[in-house]
This record gives structure tokens, sequence and C-alpha cells, in this order.
């Protein structure tokens, strides 16, 4: 009997060890599982899955809505899109699944127009609170109604009652060089600014112009025509006027209002690109000389008219005073020396003469600048030659007197002799004049750099030589420094 109770405890004892290290078996070898079975996601974020107790290399992962998620070969997951998808882990021929859900909105980024409105929807979740980081750029109401302001980037955000912030980039976009006329044969490329999406561009009547993949406009023949851009959400458009080189024109509009200043930097339409003018106020108080102390406030129109050519076509910076100090000086030597000589620095009075409309010329050849200089004229003539010169967007360099031959206002443009530069002609058929002296308020207001009148007018107060063989560099009286020069004549 003891016998058998000792084997019988031998016996227990066995079956409880059996128990333990089963137990302890079973508990090392969990079944194979993902590591997550249901997960919410907010798009554009990630998050790894793992299958257990498997070589991660081994397991073939798949998506079963790639436009919602994706997913690589590691098990990185990819929320790209509101909704509801199955990650799948394929292993051993067989598949485990994980539910993602994904918080979004119905656009991940937006592009808008001015003024444009776009509502923005969350799904899979319970909005809050919207916000814009930027109102001046777009603003979100609380429906989630998004509105574009002006050109920028801004971020739209929403707090779901989870405490999600979903958030949607916004783009307000604007075109940049978008020109109202263009001259037959030119081209020139356009830019959508601040845009998350590419531009399709057209052109309602590519037969007056066209426009490439990436917004290059080439005017082919004259006519009117709409150059448009696609872009998200955002369609950008613009008139375009194609016109003939021999009658481009500057919108008034488009000038200055205020000219009444010491410098001024205007663009003015020319052929084949627009042109960029410096006008100088000949006794502004930068441009007073400390060598002839007295001679830019009575004698600088001409130079002042010279620097203004040279600045859009010969990349001139200095100020006119360079030109009288510097270059003149170089130029003319010894006949420099005679006329300034006479700058008494004693006297509130200038003795020095201004450059001449023939000594222009030299330093026009000097800057490889192109001209014309017609000293003789009948007024018919020269307003047909004027007027058509103008209209290739090329300028005129001219003299007047203070009393018109047409009988117009006396002293209205001088008080005895004045160089001026015609820039072009405006839409409304003015000219555009750039002028270095502040005349009468009650004629001409705040336009005092640039101004305006009829050719007609202008020619009235010029005037031709009598002298046109005179090679004399510096003013010679009326006789010899009459008549105009034609800057880069065409043809």
């Amino acid at each position: 009997m003891k016998k058998l109770g000792k084997h019988y405890l031998a016996l227990l004892i066995f079956a409880a060890a059996f128990v333990i290290f089963a137990q302890s078996g079973c508990a090392a070898r969990k079944p194979t599982q993902l590591s997550e079975t249901s997960i919410t996601m907010v798009a554009g974020k990630t998050k790894k899955l793992k299958l257990r107790k498997v070589k991660n290399k081994k397991v073939k992962w798949s998506s079963s809505n790639k436009k919602v998620i994706s997913v690589d070969e590691r098990g990185q997951v990819y929320a790209l899109k509101s909704g509801s998808a199955y990650v799948k882990a394929k292993y051993k021929n067989r598949v485990y699944r994980c539910k993602v859900t994904v918080i979004g909105f119905n656009k991940q980024k937006l592009t808008l127009a001015h003024g444009d409105k776009y509502t923005l929807k969350l799904r899979n979740a319970k909005a809050v609170r919207w916000y814009s980081k930027n109102t001046k750029v777009a603003k979100v109401s609380s429906k989630g109604v998004v509105k574009g302001k002006k050109t920028g980037k801004t971020t739209i955000v929403c707090v779901t009652s989870g405490g999600r912030k979903i958030k949607c980039k916004v783009y307000v976009a604007s075109l940049n060089n978008a020109v109202s006329e263009a001259v037959i044969g030119t081209s020139y490329k356009v830019e959508a600014l601040n845009t998350g999406n590419s531009c399709t561009w057209t052109s309602s009547s590519p037969d007056v112009a066209t426009v490439a993949a990436d917004g290059t406009v080439q005017a082919i023949k004259k006519g009117d025509t709409t150059i448009q851009c696609k872009t998200g959400k955002a369609v950008l458009s613009y008139k375009l006027k194609v016109i003939n080189p021999n009658n481009i024109t500057t919108k008034k509009s488009d000038l200055p209002s205020n000219t009444r200043t010491d410098k001024l930097t205007v663009t003015i339409n020319s052929y084949p690109s627009s042109r960029t003018y410096n006008i100088w106020k000949q006794n502004g108080k930068d441009n007073i000389s400390e060598i002839f102390p007295h001679y830019m406030q009575g004698h600088g129109c001409s130079a002042s008219s010279l620097a203004t050519v040279l600045s859009a076509y010969a990349g001139y910076t200095e100020d006119p005073k360079y030109l009288v100090e510097t270059v003149e000086r170089n130029l003319f030597g010894d006949d420099w020396v005679r006329n300034y000589s006479k700058e008494d620095t004693n006297s509130s009075k200038s003795r020095p003469m201004p450059i001449s409309l023939y000594g222009m010329t030299k330093v026009l050849d000097n800057y490889n600048v192109g001209y014309k200089l017609v000293r003789e004229f009948d007024d018919a003539s020269a307003l047909a030659e004027i007027e058509a010169h103008l209209k290739t967007g090329n300028p005129v360099i001219f003299i007047v007197d203070n009393t018109s031959r047409f009988g117009g206002t006396a002293n209205k443009w001088t008080t005895g002799y004045h160089c001026m530069t015609m820039l072009g002609m405006t839409d409304t058929g003015e000219v555009i004049v750039a002028d270095s002296v502040d005349r009468s308020s009650s004629i001409f207001g705040d336009n005092q750099r640039i101004k305006y009148a009829s050719l007609y007018e202008l020619l009235g107060y010029m005037f031709p030589c009598t002298n046109a063989t005179s090679t004399s560099i510096y003013w010679g009286g009326k006789s010899s420094s009459g008549g105009y020069i034609l800057i880069n004549p065409q043809g």
C-alpha cells in the first residue's frame, strides 16, 4: 500500500509538470496575426503595420483600394484620401486584413482664383471648428466654404470632434506678365503664380496668338484673343490685342498719375519689347554738379534728355551730370574746355551752353545707338515722320521755343529754348513727353516728369535749322541748333 502511494504521488507530480510545460509552450507560440486589425488615419499620414511571428520580407502587402491607401513592401501604410479600405498581408497562402478608415477632405490641395469659392467636405469625422492660417489669402466659413482673397498660399484647418487637425493647402493663383498688347512677331512668357496644380493654356483665337504648354505666347497677326490658364479650380484669363509694329501705343492709364519727382522710372511699349526709361529733374538735389554748380539748373535739359534715351538704349545708369562732367569731356576735349570755362562759380547764372543736337549724335555714336538727325523740315513732313516713328515705340529728342508758330500758349513749355524727349504715343493719341523741368501747375498739375500734348501742338513750338551744316558741339543759336533726332529709326 505504501509503494502504491509513492507511485501515485510520482504520477501526480509528473502530470502537473506536463500541464505546466504544455501551458508554457502554448504561450510561446501565439497565432500569426497583424499588429492592428482596425485603424483610423488622417489623409497624408503614415503608419507601420507588422505581421507577428513571421519575417516581414516574406509577407506580400497590398491595398484593397489604392486611391484611398497604399502600402509598401515593409508594411508602411500611406493614407491618400478620405475613405475606407483594407490592408492585406499574405503569408503562406493565408491573408490577414486590417481595416483602415481615412479622415480627410474631398480635396487635399486646392487652387482658386481671386473671388472663387469652393466647399471643403470632411469625411469620416465630425467638424468642430474651421480656420485659415492666413485670412488675407483665403478665408473659410463654419461650413467649410473657402474663398480666395488675394494671390498667395495658406492652409485651411478643420478640428474634428476627436481633436484631430485636418489640413488642406490652398493656393490663390494669379498671372504674371499678362500684357494687354503685343506686336506681330514677338513672343513673351506668362507665368501662373501661387498654384498647386499644373496649367492648361489655351488661346481663344490661335490664328491671332498661340500659347504653348509653358505659357509662352506668340503674336501672329493683328486681332484680339483671350489667353486662358486653367489650374486646379482656377480659371485665369486676360485679353490680348495683337498690333502691327507701326501702331504701338502705351495705355495712358498704365502710366503714373503723379510724376512730380526728382527721378522717375517709366516703361513704354516698344518693338520688339517694352523699354524702361529714367527721367531726371535737371535741378534735382542729386543732380547738381559740384564742378559746375549752376549749369544743371539753367542748361541741364539737353544732358537730361540724352541721359533718358541712353538709359533705355545703352544701359546707362549714371545721372545727367555724369554726361556733362565725364562723357562730354572725354569725347570733346578742347571744345569741352572752351565751353565749360565760361562757368562762373561766383555767379548764380550759368554761362556754358548745353550740348547741341549735333553734339548729341556724337554721344549716341559713342554708345552705339542708332539715330536720324533732322535739321531742316517742313511741318507736314515732320508731322507725318514723327508720328510714324513714335508709333514704332521709339523716342524723339527735340528742341522747343517759348512761343508757337501756330499761335499756342506762350511760355507753356519754356521761357527761352528747351530740350525734351517724346517717348511714344498713348492709346488716347497724345504724345508722352519726358521733361526735366517743372512747369505751370495750373496747366500740367502733377504731370511734371511726364507731360502730355498733341503732336501738332508740339510741332508748333519746334523749329528747323537755317544752318544745317553747322558742326557746333554746343548750342550755337536757333539757326544751327533746331530740328529733332529720331532714335533707333526703323527701316
